[in-house]
């Protein structure tokens, strides 16, 4: 099959939907498929090729508000006149959602997978959620099929459109050693520190999780990876929360090979987000075996099961509690980080996620020749 995935951003480099899309596209290839993924440009190189996976590179639109919706409509635009004939077009929530009815004009089934419910997030006001309200009603009203990657997300879309949405989770691999080669040069020690990574925006929840860690009173060290985006307003703000503390470090945007140390050598690792699709860096820790500590909304317990800990979300000083308990007890962490590591290679195989979206593209073309 030919199948054509928008959009991402920074197809290279990018997390969450980016890595989805590079660990599903490469096997994808692999089976024997041809893959195109729309992405606009990052920072580093963009070249034409990458696994065997073909990208079509798009331009970076500003402001960052708008860059998904106008990539997603440029990249419709790109793909309704390309020579490259896909059988199903792959489309990553509702910004590229919307564009399913022009897209079904080349007469090709439209899959729409969602990653989160957009107009929850708390980073949007009233005008911005109305926008993506609409967006999710051309996106549901145009697809052919939806999958979402969490039960809870199926349960929602489900209720709201009365349709059926597939549900087909994220996946994490299997993780070796990795010896602690670069923690010393960040005054890191092995097994004595908090580790979270996400893009610094306020779902995430990174407010609460720096003044729960100052309240836990534990010993160990808080690290902080991931990018403040185009939110600068709120990187600042995380800054005064940490109040210059030493044992406060955050590391910015981290690429391999010390993301997977600092995964691998955590004493624990924190989520507190208050939405989520379905956490890659959540599934990367627990295929680590480490002991994580996440909110207790539904898309984190789905994920985690009673292979951790978990606080009551936005409560700063239920977190600390949890955070004081895992650096307390080695035991406790060891236990739960090898019930995660368990859970996680049961459930959410790449592999396995692969056969699945292929098997849902197959029913998808069929859907549209039958309509």
């Amino acid at each position: 099959m030919n199948i054509s995935f928008l959009i991402t951003k920074d197809f290279l480099q990018g997390g969450g939907i980016e890595k989805y899309t590079r660990e599903v596209s490469r096997r994808l290839v692999a089976h024997g498929h041809r893959v195109l993924v729309y992405s606009t440009r990052g920072m580093g190189p963009s070249c034409a090729t990458w696994e065997g996976v073909d990208i079509h590179w798009l331009p970076r639109f500003r402001p960052y508000w708008t860059e998904k919706s106008a990539a997603s409509v440029y990249a419709a635009a790109q793909a309704i006149s390309s020579r490259f004939n896909p059988d199903v077009f792959h489309l990553h929530s509702v910004a590229a959602g919307a564009m399913a009815a022009a897209l079904r004009l080349r007469k090709t089934p439209c899959l729409l997978q969602m990653h989160g419910i957009e107009w929850q997030r708390s980073r949007w006001g009233v005008v911005a959620r109305s926008v993506l309200r609409l967006l999710e009603n051309l996106s549901f009203a145009g697809a052919t099929a939806v999958t979402a990657v969490s039960r809870s997300q199926c349960d929602f879309y489900q209720r709201q459109f009365h349709i059926p949405v597939t549900f087909i989770p994220t996946g994490a691999e299997s993780r070796g050693m990795v010896p602690p080669a670069h923690l010393a040069e960040l005054r890191l020690e092995p097994d004595r520190y908090f580790f979270t990574a996400a893009r610094l925006v306020r779902e995430k929840g990174i407010h609460y999780l720096i003044p729960a860690f100052r309240k836990s009173g534990t010993g160990w060290k808080l690290v902080i990876a991931g990018g403040s985006g185009d939110d600068g307003g709120y990187f600042r703000s995380l800054l005064e929360l940490a109040g210059g503390d030493e044992r406060i470090v955050f590391l910015g945007h981290v690429q391999e090979p010390l993301l997977g140390e600092l995964y691998a050598h955590a004493g624990a690792y924190v989520q507190p987000s208050e939405i989520e699709g379905m956490s890659i860096s959540l599934l990367d820790a627990m295929s680590y075996a480490r002991c994580c500590i996440v909110s207790d909304i539904p898309e984190n317990m789905d994920v985690i099961g009673a292979a951790g800990l978990a606080f009551r979300s936005a409560d700063v000083d239920d977190l600390a509690q949890k955070m004081k308990r895992a650096s307390a007890s080695r035991e406790i962490d060891e236990g739960l980080g090898k019930a995660a590591r368990a859970r996680v290679l049961a459930r959410y195989s790449w592999d396995a996620i692969t056969s699945q979206l292929e098997e849902l593209y197959q029913i998808t073309r069929s859907a549209q020749i039958a309509g």
